[in-house]
C-alpha cells in the first residue's frame, strides 16, 4: 500500500490527498502546528493546495510563542 509519513506515522496515500486532509486523518489540530513537506516549510494557508505523493515525509512541529 502506498503511504505518506507524518512524524514517522504512516498515513495511507490516495489520489488527491492534500496536506490538510492528512493532518486531519491523524487528528492533528492544524491551527496549532507548523509543517514541512520533504524538508520545505508549508504555510498553513497552502496546506489544502499541497498535494501529497507516495513516499512523502511530513514533519509537524508544535508552534512556540512567547519570549
Amino acid at each position: 500500500m502506498d503511504e505518506v509519513r507524518i512524524n514517522d506515522r504512516a498515513v495511507p496515500w490516495r489520489e488527491g490527498l492534500d496536506l490538510a486532509q492528512a493532518l486531519d486523518a491523524l487528528g492533528i489540530e492544524a491551527g496549532r502546528v507548523a509543517t514541512a513537506l520533504n524538508g520545505d516549510f508549508v504555510a498553513r494557508e497552502r496546506r489544502a493546495a499541497t498535494l501529497l505523493a507516495p513516499g512523502d515525509a511530513v514533519a509537524v512541529f508544535a508552534t512556540i510563542v512567547g519570549g
